[in-house]
């Protein structure tokens, strides 16, 4: 079971603290969606007429209907995908440093183009191959049912005539139908069950498009009724969206729901946000640099217990041991102090709100580069311990690089390095 309630109070709290970050990034969004928009105008008026032509076909021009349509959905979205990705790369980013992101991420997509494009092909092929096939039957049984008799075409027309033309109506009213709402329910199940594409290739832009979508639909096994619930909540911000010329959407709307699709698709995934694509992030909070690089694949790991980090040598570097960071380090210029804690306004390590025991500004770190030991202050209410016991608060400790320090023990550790 998913989290809905939970997912949606974390995006709630860093919607506060990034709401005018979040809406810089929704107005550039929508620029460069302006432009995409333009292009697919044009195709969509080029499909249009496309199907108007080939529907006086009487043989082919049911499933002609459908394909125009498809090609403009894919096309489109070939287009759109990497605009959307680099999206949903900046909302990771909030979501796993808790702290405003970059609005360049937003372009990130386009560093992997075609690898994204070729994905988001391969999914929308996907989300409309049920559909086309079932177009294809659908056409073979109205060619079926309408049993018109040839002698139309030369204008004899009787009563019996008129009689065969309204039954065959009535039949094809009848089963169009049918037909209509298993294409939108087969294509819709698709689109659910690869609801997570476009966050997959936002945290791993170079992952081959196979490989993406079976990772997206291994996440999405036995929650497509979650994800379904999950969009359905939104219908209401949807509608009211709509109401007001997309006004809502800019200001809150939007933001709220990207956020909350990142949540989202944490909780799916069940394990940290990695951040690959990049070397490293420069995170630029009130004038502090604290660089994170994600150190999964440099080491073995173990979901279980603290992880071996015999493979890492950074220094000076406080390295996630245990709990939300675990696997993941951060690199410190020496001599500048960073606080570690749950205040995003303050801390260079911020720490999720699930985190009852972890005070607003934990501690303060400092690597002192004349005695090459790390200077640590505890600020906090319940401590931070070091071997079991609790270090002292009333000034400043000194340790020794190799120290595993617990600000919540045995859930949350970082080991100095």
């Amino acid at each position: 079971m998913v989290p809905r309630r939970e997912i949606k109070e974390n995006a709630r709290k860093k919607l506060i603290n990034n709401i005018s970050g979040m809406i810089g990034a929704e107005i550039l969004f929508r620029i460069l969606k302006l432009g995409i928009l333009c292009v697919l105008s044009i195709m969509a008026v080029a499909a249009t007429g496309l199907s108007c032509i080939l529907m006086l076909l009487p043989t082919v021009g049911f499933i002609f209907l459908i394909v125009p349509v498809a090609s403009t959905y894919i096309i489109g979205n070939m287009i759109s995908e990497p605009v959307q990705v680099g999206l949903n790369r900046y909302f990771l980013y909030i979501k796993k440093y808790s702290v405003k992101g970059n609005i360049r991420y937003i372009l990130d997509g386009f560093n992997n183009y075609w690898n994204i494009t070729k994905a988001s092909a391969l999914r929308w092929i996907l989300i409309f191959a049920i559909p086309i096939l079932l177009g294809v039957v659908e056409m073979l049984v109205l060619n079926w049912t309408a049993s018109f008799d040839s002698d139309i075409l030369y204008g004899n027309f009787g009563l019996e005539m008129l009689v065969d033309m309204a039954q065959s109506l009535v039949s094809c009213l009848q089963i169009m139908p049918f037909f209509l709402l298993a294409q939108l329910i087969s294509g819709y199940y698709v689109w659910l069950k690869t609801w997570t594409l476009p966050w997959v290739l936002a945290e791993h832009p170079d992952l081959a498009p196979k490989k993406a979508v079976e990772v997206s639909c291994q996440l999405t096994t036995g929650k497509i009724g979650n994800i379904f619930v999950y969009e359905l909540s939104f219908i209401g911000w949807r509608i009211l969206d709509k109401l007001t010329s997309g006004i809502v959407g800019l200001l809150y709307y939007k933001p709220y729901y990207n956020m909350t699709c990142a949540e989202m698709y944490a909780a799916l995934k069940g394990e940290p946000i990695e951040w690959t694509g990049n070397e490293f992030i420069q995170d630029e909070l009130k004038g502090k640099s604290v660089a994170g690089t994600n150190m999964l694949h440099e080491k073995k790991r173990d979901n279980n217990s603290c992880g071996d980090i015999s493979t890492i040598k950074l220094t000076p570097t406080i390295y996630g041991v245990c709990g939300q960071y675990k696997g993941y380090s951060f690199k410190l210029k020496p001599d500048e102090q960073i606080i570690i804690g749950r205040d995003a306004e303050n801390a260079s390590i911020v720490l999720d709100s699930k985190y009852a025991r972890i005070s607003r500004r934990h501690c303060a770190i400092r690597y002192v580069s004349k005695s090459q030991k790390y200077e640590l202050l505890d600020l906090s209410r319940n401590g931070i311990f070091v071997d079991g016991k609790r270090l002292p608060n009333e000034g400043p400790v000194y340790l020794d690089p190799g120290t595993v320090i617990e600000l919540d023990r045995n859930v949350l550790a970082f080991k100095l390095l």
